[in-house]
This record gives structure tokens, C-alpha cells and sequence, in this order.
């Protein structure tokens, strides 16, 4: 079982525009450090694989790509453009910290929700899809948490994730 680095909502959902709108949230810092990993900016694979996770089973997403597909990077960076047509980050908050005195170490997924998600550095997405059937089983107030599987680094970064080596961490 992997370890939740972040925490994904559902916002909104227009399957005539063929968009939604993600919240993503940090669950996982590193405060002794004071580091934590940023979510990724434009990442089509990640955002596919937050679609599919949410619609692995039946749902067409699930019957279209399969766990093998989904779980290999290569797959992931050459096909995701055929599902993702566009990512664009629209909003950050907390982005460092206002006060690391007051986070945790880890925030887990209770109800829809995370403890103290006002103090979590949290960005917002606007993604849209090839198809309104990739995003048909989506509904706002859907939330889950997401591991650090395949995070891409940012421009932004500093340093290599110590939990799986691909990602990046802030400071």
C-alpha cells in the first residue's frame, strides 16, 4: 500500500465543455525538514491517472486502459495527450506554508475531507478531456487520496523525493 502524498476533490464537472475543475491538496510534509512535494503543474499522465483511479470500475475509462497501461510511465507519457487534452493550474494557496508550527507530518482522507485543510498547500485545476465519457463518473465533492506514483518535476523544485526518487520536494 502506498503512502497518500496528495489529497484530490472533484470541484466541478461539465461534460459539454468536457472539463473539471481538481482541487489538489498536499497530505504529506516532511515538517522537521520543512519540505513537501508540490503537485505537478501540467502533467497530463497525472491527471489521467486521477480520472482512471476514480473510474476503474465500470466506467469507460476503467474498460479503455488497463492497470498494466495506466501503472507504466512510458505508456503514460506517449498516451495521456489522448485522453487529457489540457491542464491548467488556476490557483494556490498556502504555497509555502503560512506556519509550519501547525502542520502534521501526514493528513488522511476522512468523509470527503482533511483535517486542517485550510493550512495545506492546495492548488486548483482545470482539465480538459478528449471525451465527456472520460469524465462521466465524476461528480463534484468526489475525494480520495492520491500516492506519489509518476509526479514529474517542476521548475519549481529542489530536491529528489525521497519516497519514490522520480518526484521533486519543496523547501
Amino acid at each position: 500500500m502506498s503512502t497518500d502524498m496528495f489529497g484530490v476533490r472533484v470541484r466541478d464537472v461539465d461534460p459539454d465543455r468536457r472539463e473539471v475543475r481538481f482541487q489538489v491538496l498536499v497530505v504529506y510534509y516532511d515538517v522537521e525538514a520543512r519540505a513537501y512535494l508540490l503537485p505537478p503543474e501540467q502533467d497530463p499522465g497525472f491527471f489521467l491517472s486521477l480520472i482512471w483511479e476514480s473510474g476503474r470500475w465500470e466506467h469507460l475509462i476503467g474498460e479503455t486502459v488497463s492497470v498494466d497501461r495506466i501503472l507504466d510511465p512510458k505508456w503514460l507519457a506517449q498516451h495521456a495527450r489522448w485522453f487529457v487534452k489540457h491542464v491548467e493550474r488556476t490557483g494556490v494557496e498556502n504555497d509555502p506554508p503560512a506556519s509550519w508550527a501547525k502542520l502534521k507530518d501526514f493528513y488522511y482522507e476522512r468523509d470527503g475531507g482533511w483535517v486542517d485543510e485550510d493550512l495545506l498547500v492546495q492548488a486548483e485545476f482545470l482539465v480538459r478531456v478528449t471525451d465527456p465519457a472520460w469524465i462521466e463518473h465524476l461528480e463534484p465533492g468526489d475525494a480520495w487520496g492520491r500516492p506519489c506514483t509518476r509526479c514529474t518535476p517542476t521548475a519549481r523544485a529542489r530536491r529528489t523525493c525521497r519516497t519514490c526518487r522520480t518526484c521533486t520536494t519543496r523547501r
